[in-house]
């Protein structure tokens, strides 16, 4: 800063110098002159940093806050999934205890429908003995007829 503040003294006395305006007698008060304009534009630059600083500070803590929401819908949505996949697996558990129950059902029935037909088969050849025997007593209990 200091190389930047006799740089520019030394321009102004070159400057004042080429013009013929240079007086040794005023030096002082250009001198204090430059060091208030450098004092202001030093005051406006760190008011503009100042700002700056306020400014990403701002943003920064929006952005904290959207993280927060974000964080705080991210648990309830882990807490939702926890809930949901013990709900499943207790169906999952349900519905393959009934599938079993139904697969024995359709075994059950299957296996008496064949009992069935079976009986039904059983009856039915017993039926056609019976009515066979049944004729043949009726032949053998009728008189016989005398042959002429």
């Amino acid at each position: 800063m200091k190389d930047k503040t006799t740089t520019m003294m030394m321009m102004i006395y070159v400057r004042d110098k080429r013009r013929g305006t240079h007086d040794p007698r005023f030096a002082h008060r250009r001198d204090i002159s430059t060091m208030s304009q450098q004092a202001v534009a030093l005051q406006n630059y760190n008011n503009e940093l100042v700002n700056c600083i306020e400014d990403l500070c701002s943003k920064r803590e929006e952005l904290n806050r959207q993280i927060k929401l974000e964080e705080e819908e991210k648990e309830r949505l882990q807490h939702d999934i926890r809930v949901f996949s013990g709900k499943l697996s207790k169906v999952n558990e349900s519905l393959a205890q009934r599938m079993a129950a139904r697969a024995t059902f359709d075994r059950t029935i299957a296996e008496t429908e064949a009992a069935y037909t079976k009986i039904l088969e059983s009856s039915q050849s017993l039926l056609s003995v019976l009515k066979h025997e049944a004729g043949n007593l009726s032949k053998a209990s009728e008189p016989r007829k005398k042959e002429p």
